[in-house]
């Protein structure tokens, strides 16, 4: 079998890295993985490892066309192109962009089987009545879409109309060796003494673009609201994106800009994650979020609005879940955990166990490899963690 993945760019974001970990995950026996990115890359994006995967980099600059017709000739030929080359029996679109090349995949290739991965909310991505029309009229070429929450998935099938019996869920997933080999103890103090942080000190920290969506303003004024009650809390924000240079600006307004560490984009975030004391989520829009995710096979208990699939991440054992836009809720959650040591630490003992059971890449790659059997011999999708589950195997 052979997989094709597109990716818009060869970025080190969630759904292109999550594109690269599965096909490295899938590689081997009787599958054969391939990723293909449509656009050149951008600054860091040097960054994004493929590992021994075989790449096609198509690297055309999108234009007016792209942006009216939704298409760009020169990807459609450049996909064609390597279609031929690689001759696979599986493509996989993994995010928004790559959906309209995965539905004309099909229409180049006639045998080929289509996956559209669909990371976050169809209704907010896409509320626009011309975006939306443009995915109706594109889905119309995949035969399965994969959402990373079972919300994800019931929104995606209520706002496309999407046929119910191929969509599925398989839960987002990440690999657990890189936070196994984080998991020595003199880790936590190296992570904290090269940030400067001292052993009275709370950690909370977020990992995320830094971006409208994911919030940190908010956070840095709920760590302000903290900081401000005489507690010893420390704020780190890893990441970087557009928001960053009004992010600082307001930590200086708010007075805290000693406490807010801006630790840019870093390939060690299994490391890092286990110099923190708390981790937040302030987004308002999510699928189901790989960072809390790894917060929790990191042992952090979280702090998250509820948005997306947050709830299927997040219990009342293992973090706290509060209203989305509750700012009160957020600063009270951060403060009961910040005062209460051995409670955040038996909440980050329960999210370990219960993420490393639910959120392990080798069991959804063996669910993808499912789907694509499925697909190819024309039986009906029934998957662990899909909401098409027979009687069976529920």
């Amino acid at each position: 079998m052979r997989v094709l993945h597109l990716i818009n760019r060869p970025q080190v974001r969630g759904a292109q890295q999550f594109a690269a970990r599965l096909a490295a995950e899938l590689e081997g026996g009787e599958v054969q993985n391939a990723i293909c990115s449509l656009y050149p890359a951008g600054d860091g994006d040097e960054r994004y490892e493929t590992g021994d995967l075989q790449v096609f980099r198509l690297d055309v600059e999108p234009t007016v066309l792209d942006r009216v017709f939704r298409v760009e000739p020169r990807v459609a030929l450049g996909l064609r192109r390597v279609l031929r080359e690689f001759e696979p029996d599986i493509v996989v679109g993994h995010g928004t962009d790559t959906l309209r090349y995965a539905a004309l995949a099909k229409l180049m290739r006639r045998q080929v089987r289509t996956v559209y991965m669909n990371i976050g909310l169809a209704s907010h991505w896409a509320s626009g009545r011309a975006r939306t029309w443009f995915n109706r009229f594109w889905l119309r070429g995949i035969d399965c879409s994969v959402s990373v929450s079972e919300y994800v998935r019931r929104d995606f099938i209520e706002h496309y109309g999407f046929d119910e019996s191929r969509a599925v869920y398989i839960p987002n997933a990440v690999l657990l060796k890189p936070f196994d080999d984080a998991a020595a103890p003199s880790v936590r103090q190296e992570v904290r003494s090269a940030l400067g942080f001292g052993d009275g000190d709370v950690v909370i920290g977020t990992v995320g673009r830094l971006s409208p969506e994911k919030g940190q303003d908010t956070l840095i004024r709920a760590a302000a609201s903290l900081v401000r009650k005489g507690l010893d809390v420390r704020l780190v924000l890893v990441g970087d994106g557009p928001e960053r240079q009004q992010l600082e600006t307001l930590a200086e307004t708010e007075g805290i800009a000693a406490n807010v560490t801006f630790a840019g984009v870093r390939q060690d975030v299994p490391r890092l994650l286990r110099g923190f004391d708390i981790f937040a989520l302030t987004s308002t829009s999510e699928g189901m979020p790989g960072v809390l995710i790894e917060a929790g096979i990191s042992g952090l208990p979280s702090v998250s609005f509820d948005v997306g699939g947050v709830t299927e991440v997040v219990n009342d054992s293992t973090g706290l879940v509060v209203p989305a836009g509750d700012f009160d809720g957020l600063v009270q959650g951060l403060e009961a955990l910040a005062t209460r040591a051995d409670w955040r630490r038996q909440m980050g003992e329960r999210a370990r166990t219960w993420c490393r059971g639910r959120f392990d890449l080798e069991v959804a790659a063996g669910q993808f490899l499912q789907v694509f059997n499925q697909l190819l011999t024309g039986g009906p999708l029934h998957i662990q963690g899909s909401a098409t589950l027979n009687a069976d195997n529920q």
